[in-house]
């Protein structure tokens, strides 16, 4: 599977991930990894801000991230992480997608 960079953000302003995870760096940044249906999957850019209500998030280019479901992943998400970690020299991330989800579940509750 070839790797692409995503559209502009103004392009594509929203995209809807299913599923997903959240991997933390070591520099203390967030990532979203998911799948895009057809498309494969992706790697957000750094994650800024979150709203648990809405289960979505606001990423550094301005994109709008919606979680869809519960988290999860497939071939095509773990294909995109690794060659995303590689390419960007990452050797070390902490998987923080429970916490993410516990969270989601907590807020959707109130």
């Amino acid at each position: 599977m070839p790797i692409r960079r995503p559209a502009d953000a103004r392009i594509e302003p929203v995209v809807f991930l299913r599923p997903w995870r959240v991997f933390q760096l070591e520099d203390g940044s967030r990532h979203l990894c998911g799948g895009e249906g057809l498309f494969g999957g992706r790697v957000s850019s750094t994650v800024m801000l979150i709203d648990y209500q809405a289960a979505m998030a606001v990423t550094q280019s301005g994109r709008i991230y919606q979680l869809v479901g519960e988290p999860g992943s497939d071939a095509d998400t773990d294909y995109v992480w690794k060659r995303w970690s590689a390419g960007y020299n990452v050797v070390r991330w902490t998987d923080v997608t429970p916490e993410m989800w516990s969270k989601i579940q907590e807020y959707q509750q109130l």
